[in-house]
C-alpha cells in the first residue's frame, strides 16, 4: 500500500519493480496476475475494489477464499477462511475431517469454519489461525509444545499417549 497508494501508480510501475517487492511474500509467481488483476479492476469496477462476494468472484484468480479473505481484511466482514493451514488445524484439533476429495471447497468444512469465528476481532482470529498453522502446526515436525491449542487438541493429546505408552 506504502509503494501503490492507488491503482493507477501500481499499474504503471514496471513488472521487475512489483515482483522484487512481492518476492519475500511468496508471491513471486502471482506478478502477473496482480496485474492482470488491477487491470479488470480498473476497467470493470471504476478503480474500486468490489464490497460483495460475487463481484469478487468475477474476478480473475479470485475464489472463494480469496473473496472471503478481501471482505474480512479490507472491509472487516464476519468472514471465515479456509485453506490448508485452516483445514489442518480443524483436524488436528476438532478432528474434524472434509467430506469431500477437496476440502478447500467442502461446504461442510466453510460451515464449520464460519461457526468458529468469534463475535469480534474477527481480523485478529484470522490472522492468529494464518500464523499458528504457518509458524506452529507445522504439515511436518509441528510444534506441539509451543501451541495455545494443545490441551485441547486430539493430536497433541494422541502424541502425549503415544509418547507415555512407549516410555511405559
Amino acid at each position: 500500500m506504502k509503494n501503490f497508494p492507488t491503482l493507477d501508480i501500481f499499474l504503471d510501475s514496471k513488472l521487475e519493480t512489483i515482483k522484487d517487492l512481492i518476492q519475500s511474500l511468496g508471491l513471486l509467481k502471482r506478478a502477473i496476475m496482480l496485474n492482470d488483476l488491477a487491470l479488470q479492476i480498473k476497467n470493470e469496477f471504476n478503480n474500486k475494489i468490489p464490497k460483495n462476494f460475487s463481484e469478487l468472484k468475477t474476478l480473475k484468480g479470485i475464489g472463494n477464499y480469496g473473496a472471503n479473505a478481501i471482505l474480512c481484511f479490507g472491509f472487516n466482514e464476519k468472514r471465515p477462511l479456509l485453506d490448508t493451514n485452516f483445514i489442518r488445524i480443524y483436524k488436528r484439533v476438532f478432528n474434524v475431517i472434509s467430506k469431500t476429495k477437496t476440502p478447500k471447497t467442502d461446504k461442510f468444512l466453510w460451515n464449520f469454519s464460519e461457526e468458529l469465528l468469534p463475535e469480534k476481532k474477527i481480523i485478529e482470529f484470522n490472522y492468529g489461525i494464518l500464523d499458528l498453522g504457518g509458524t506452529i502446526c507445522l504439515n511436518k515436525n509441528p510444534k506441539c509444545s509451543f501451541c495455545p491449542l494443545n490441551e485441547i487438541c486430539n493430536y497433541c493429546n494422541k502424541i502425549k499417549k503415544e509418547l507415555k505408552r512407549i516410555n511405559c
